[in-house]
């Protein structure tokens, strides 16, 4: 596992839910990503994780423009490599970008996840009450 890094706030990192929020086909979650390098910078990285700032990410792209960059991508939230699990329950999706100086901006979306009835919603992580 990579030590979590300290948030630098470049480059920046918009993420969130798209279409309904609906868990797809084999437990993916649909996401809607938008990185956009500082100054001078170059984007790097592009991970997610469900296990936290010092779990293993998985790497969703390797980017080489400036930006911005906006992607349509998945998580699978089953993984246990990433921290996911099929079991019910709340999950924090954790999202950083870099870029090729080595800084990081983080961004998380916390979710419900329910096998039996597999939707999701989503809340601001500090109001998570889904």
């Amino acid at each position: 596992p990579r030590a979590a890094p300290v948030p630098t706030g470049s480059p920046t990192l918009i993420a969130s839910l798209t279409g309904n929020g609906q868990v797809g086909p084999e437990g993916i979650v649909p996401l809607l990503i938008t990185v956009n390098a500082g100054v001078g910078e170059s984007l790097a990285m592009l991970e997610v994780s469900a296990s936290g700032a010092d779990g293993q990410w998985q790497t969703l792209a390797t980017l080489s423009t400036p930006g911005p960059v906006t992607l349509a991508t998945g998580f699978n939230v089953t993984l246990p490599a990433f921290g996911g699990s099929a079991d019910a329950g709340e999950l924090t999706i954790h999202l950083r970008a870099s870029d090729d100086d080595g800084n990081y901006s983080t961004a998380a979306l916390t979710v419900t996840y329910d096998p039996a009835l597999p939707t999701f919603c989503m809340e601001p992580q500090s109001n998570a009450t889904c």
